[in-house]
């Protein structure tokens, strides 16, 4: 991988980023069930692990694992404007036939049952009802360009686990800051070595850490000397002291009963001044007596003085080198788009493969103040972008459904942008879209501000009237000429008027 990293297109992560993804891969993730399915705590490399072990006993060739979208961008600039929510995980598998894409299928819903809580009867659970409690949505795609197949486990937040096992995929991304991917072998390498080393310690111990040698244990009423140092210890630590009572040494927890397994040693580094603080398994810290005068040698009475000890801080231990994790840029140029993931810049390259959903993704950006990376060229990628979402939306219907998930899959929590990012989209496409006719413009701009408007009704907002466009619509029996659109009162005295006739315009409704 080291030479990778000398390609344009590849990128050596930095301390502080192998750290943030080490944290979003030991995240606890719930996915949520349907009905009285019980939530499944997953922890995305629990889940990758599990997977990829058992595609390989079924004889699915595994190339790498990467984090892509929303959440790579995220491990490279925190602040970068965009919402981070889906965990995109991408399996390089080698996918010959169609049957494969089934074994996948079968491998994923098996392993959901190894996170069901303890307890649950798992003899009468069928992959169907895994499927139906747990996945929100499933895609195969298997032709000439593209063979791929995404399987989504829900989660009631937006925060899907998504995993994605592609054999050959045109386009990997829409723009330049969502085109970065994370390679985590290494990252995974570093967890099961993590986890041989604390069986092995396991193991050595017996499963139970033994005392130093010499050393007695302290009665359950006994305290230890005073120091001048206040060592807190956890509940499960034992505290020994020598014969001579001199040396203290302190005992952790046995390492398995740790749960939660972390990166050690030349895996991930730790922080110099947590070290510095942490007191490491049979290590002895020395406790040892100042030189005193004589004069404070004497006791009061039949007082003895207390002895002050001062506890020598251990030396900090090597740092461990870090990591080496990769990161790649389907752009192609890795700092360019990580200058336009900092600066909140649109670009791309041949918009023409962008698939009809760019455009929704587009006017995500520009609602999150994100500024075209060219101004002379953004028109004509609207443009691109525009005609390419009529042709694989071609029907009103299918439009407004995909719209509607769109809002539903990434403005979670973020109800307030639903308005902006409506009359965004609108915008764009009431000034780039030259494939359509007039009437099916006019009904597409329509069918969005009609959207725009119930998104303010179940916001319960008032608009601002500047932006907002009216249209009535005449009552029918307008159109029928016996119609009188005067009224005369009863018991009223009968008057003589002369009807002007009324012109009515159907399509505008003006009078």
């Amino acid at each position: 991988m080291m030479e990778l990293s000398t390609d344009r297109r590849f990128h050596n992560l930095s301390r502080e980023q192998v750290q943030t993804l080490d944290q979003i891969l030991t995240e606890v993730i719930p996915i949520h069930g349907r009905g009285n399915f019980p939530t499944l705590e997953v922890r995305p490399k629990d889940i990758i692990h599990v997977v990829k072990d058992r595609l390989l006993k079924r004889e699915i060739k595994v190339r790498d694992v990467r984090l892509n979208g929303s959440t790579a961008s995220h491990v490279l600039v925190k602040e970068n404007g965009t919402s981070y929510k889906d965990l995109d995980i991408i399996f390089g598998v080698e996918l010959p036939r169609q049957e494969d894409f089934q074994i996948i299928k079968e491998v994923v819903l098996d392993c959901l049952l190894d996170f069901l809580p303890q307890g649950v009867n798992k003899d009468k659970i069928t992959a169907l009802t895994m499927k139906d409690a747990y996945v929100q949505k499933m895609v195969k795609v298997f032709n000439e360009h593209d063979r791929w197949s995404l399987i989504s486990l829900s989660n009631n937040r937006g925060k899907n686990v998504e995993l994605k096992f592609v054999n050959s995929l045109r386009r990997q991304f829409e723009f330049s800051v969502d085109s970065f991917q994370i390679i985590l072998d290494r990252m995974l390498e570093s967890y099961l070595e993590a986890e041989r080393r604390q069986v092995e310690q396991c193991q050595m111990l017996g499963d139970k850490p033994s005392l130093a040698k010499g050393s007695r244990q302290l009665p359950p009423n006994e305290e230890s000397p005073s120091t001048s140092l206040d060592l807190k210890e956890p509940p499960n630590q034992a505290l020994d002291l020598s014969a001579e009572g001199q040396d203290l040494l302190g005992l952790d927890e046995s390492p398995c009963q740790n749960k939660e397994v972390v990166l050690q040693e030349d895996h991930l580094p730790q922080p110099v001044e947590a070290a510095a603080e942490t007191v490491e398994l049979w290590e002895v810290v020395k406790m040892k007596e100042p030189e005193q005068d004589s004069e404070s040698r004497k006791g009061v009475g039949n007082e003895t003085t207390p002895r002050n000890h001062i506890v020598e801080a251990p030396t900090p231990p090597r740092e461990p080198p870090a990591i080496t994790v990769v990161a790649e840029s389907m752009y192609g140029d890795f700092e360019e788009a990580m200058d336009h993931l900092r600066y909140r810049l649109i670009a791309t390259r041949n918009p023409e493969e962008i698939r009809g959903g760019g455009l929704l993704k587009y006017s995500n950006l520009l609602v999150r103040d994100f500024k075209p990376a060219s101004e002379t060229e953004i028109k004509t990628l609207e443009r691109y972008m525009c005609s390419r979402f009529f042709i694989d939306f071609p029907d009103i219907h299918e439009q407004q459904r995909k719209i509607e998930s769109y809002l539903r899959n990434h403005f979670i929590g973020e109800e307030s942008s639903k308005y902006d990012y409506l009359m965004t989209l609108r915008r764009v496409v009431n000034e780039s879209t030259v494939c359509l006719m007039g009437h099916e413009r006019r009904q597409t701009l329509n069918m969005i501000t009609v959207l725009a408007l119930k998104v303010l009704g179940e916001q319960n907002a008032i608009p601002n009237t500047n932006n907002v466009t009216c249209f009535y619509q005449p009552a029918p029996y307008m159109a029928d000429p016996n119609f009188s659109n005067y009224y005369i009162a009863h018991n009223q005295p009968p008057l003589i008027y002369h009807p002007c006739p009324l012109h009515i315009h159907m399509h505008t409704g003006l009078v």
